[in-house]
């Protein structure tokens, strides 16, 4: 772009002076190159300060939406821990259930109580988790309560 201005004013200039033969014109024309390349600096100053501002904004966009999908990850992790917990919750009644042991015997009371507890961990996050995350926990604690109510 800069040879290309070059070679433009370089014509000017040289259509000038040839055309003109006096002082007179060959100052006009220094003074004609002179401006346009001021105003060539000044669009190049222009043209670097708008990139500039376009690309801030646009990092911090970045980051941001880098630091969402870091915590949607985190919550992912936590979300797949504790729906693997429902699963062994559903997995141990079922069992139980396969081999004829009551709902209210001693055998299953310990079995369940040797799960580990994942509403603790649920009510920490569950404010933070998006529809999708709730609809799997929900799903999975559905398949729990259907088959507890089954079983009872």
């Amino acid at each position: 772009m800069k040879y290309l201005s070059l070679i433009a004013i370089s014509a000017l200039a040289f259509t000038a002076v040839s055309c003109g033969n006096s002082e007179k014109a060959t100052t006009d024309s220094i003074d004609s190159i002179s401006d346009t390349l001021a105003i060539q600096d000044t669009l190049t100053a222009n043209d670097a300060d708008t990139t500039a501002a376009i690309e801030a904004p646009a990092t911090e966009e970045t980051q941001k939406a880098d630091e969402a999908k870091d915590s949607n990850k985190d919550l992912d992790a936590k979300v797949d821990k504790i729906v693997r917990m429902i699963n062994e919750h559903i997995s141990t009644v079922q069992s139980l259930k396969n081999e004829g042991i009551p709902s209210g015997s001693s055998m299953a009371f310990r079995s369940l109580e040797a799960l580990p507890d994942y509403t603790g961990q649920l009510n920490k996050i569950k404010g933070q988790l998006s529809p999708e995350q709730k609809a799997r926990i929900d799903e999975a604690e559905m398949k729990l309560q259907k088959l507890t109510n089954s079983w009872n």
